[in-house]
C-alpha cells in the first residue's frame, strides 16, 4: 500500500504537467506554421476550421489563428474569424468572432467576444493579414487555391 502510494505522489505530477497547457504550438500536425519573424510567429489551428457554408460559388469558413508574441508579456493570441466568400468575384469578407488570449506557456488567460465596430463585416483588402488567412483557410480546407494572386 505504501508503495501504491508513493507512486502516485511521484507519478502524479509528472502526468499533471503534461496536460496543464491549453495550448501546444510545438504540435505541428494541429498548428500550421504560416509566418515567422523576430517579434512574432504565426499560425493556424487546422482543427479549427470549420466550413460552415459550402454552396458554390459562396463559401463560409470560420477558424482561428494564433500569434506568439516574443516582446513584453510574451503573449499568445488566438483570433477566431469567419470568412466569407464569393469564388466568382474573388471576393473575401471577414469578421472576428472571439479573442483569447494564453499566457507565454500557453496557459488559458481570458477571451471575449468582439463587439461594436470591430466586430463588423469587412472586405479583405489584398495583401493585408485577413486576407492572407483566409486564403489559407480555404486551401486548407478544399485544397484549392481561393485565388492566384498570393
Amino acid at each position: 500500500m505504501k508503495k501504491l502510494i508513493l507512486l502516485i505522489c511521484v507519478f502524479c505530477p509528472i502526468f499533471m504537467t503534461a496536460f496543464c497547457t491549453d495550448i501546444d504550438l510545438s504540435d505541428q500536425q494541429r498548428y500550421k506554421l504560416m509566418e515567422n519573424y523576430s517579434t512574432a510567429t504565426y499560425y493556424i489551428d487546422k482543427n479549427s476550421l470549420n466550413v460552415l457554408r459550402y454552396n458554390p460559388p459562396y463559401y463560409i469558413i470560420q477558424g482561428d489563428s494564433i500569434s506568439k508574441y516574443y516582446y513584453d508579456n510574451e503573449q499568445i493570441l488566438r483570433v477566431t474569424y469567419k470568412f466569407y466568400y464569393d469564388y466568382n468575384f474573388k471576393e473575401i469578407k471577414w469578421q472576428y468572432v472571439l479573442f483569447t488570449e494564453y499566457d507565454k506557456n500557453g496557459n488559458f488567460l481570458g477571451s471575449y467576444t468582439p463587439t461594436g465596430p470591430i466586430s463588423n463585416l469587412k472586405v479583405a483588402e489584398k495583401g493585408s493579414n485577413e486576407y492572407f488567412y483566409g486564403w489559407s483557410f480555404f486551401i486548407l480546407c478544399y485544397n484549392i487555391p481561393f485565388s492566384e494572386d498570393i
